[in-house]
């Protein structure tokens, strides 16, 4: 265990420190919202802008993983992840898969398989966006227009997350962001 806190902790810091600066206006807007509703609720504020940031931290292992693995700074590797997340809708069909129901073990570990897909599938388009040189959104616009059949696919994401999430929907996105890094 020491092991993994030495190797992650430092960076998570890193990454959660810069979350002013790296994330999109979107997910900026939803952690001021979620860190609000909670100071309305009467959590003391330094609490609330912890708890605020717990949805977006989520993400930061991969962040470290990405950055380590391609030799990056935490800051590039974190703004193109969510630069990543927010252009493809990422962060909105992993959140509604943990909604999906499960009638049993095998289609909860179905479920889990296709969040680990989108995952994996995550990381390596966040990979391929950073070995163009740049980061954050530049680097997200620059390799959608690369590659022209990310828009198709991009669309496709977008329309299953919004639609009402099922396992079989679930296992497409899953699918077809392993297709969109594939080549």
């Amino acid at each position: 265990m020491e092991a993994v806190i030495s190797r992650f902790g430092p960076r998570i810091r890193e990454i959660a420190g810069g979350l002013d600066n790296n994330l999109p206006p979107d997910i900026q807007a939803g952690r001021s919202k979620r860190r609000q509703d909670l100071t309305d609720g009467g959590v003391p504020a330094e609490l609330a802008g912890k708890l605020a940031d717990l949805d977006t931290l989520v993400s930061a292992p991969d962040i470290v993983t990405v950055a380590e693995h391609i030799n990056r700074a935490i800051g590039d590797t974190a703004t193109t992840f969510f630069a990543a997340e927010t252009n493809f809708r990422l962060d909105r069909i992993i959140a509604a898969a943990r909604g999906v129901p499960a009638n049993d073990f095998f289609e909860r570990l179905a479920i889990d398989r296709a969040v680990d897909q989108i995952a994996a599938a995550e990381r390596r388009l966040v990979a391929d966006m950073l070995a163009t040189g740049q980061s954050g959104q530049q680097a997200a616009e620059n390799w959608l227009a690369a590659h022209p059949k990310a828009t198709r696919i991009r669309r496709s994401v977008e329309e299953i997350a919004t639609s009402g999430l099922t396992l079989a929907k679930l296992t497409v996105a899953a699918n077809l962001l392993g297709d969109l890094v594939k080549g």
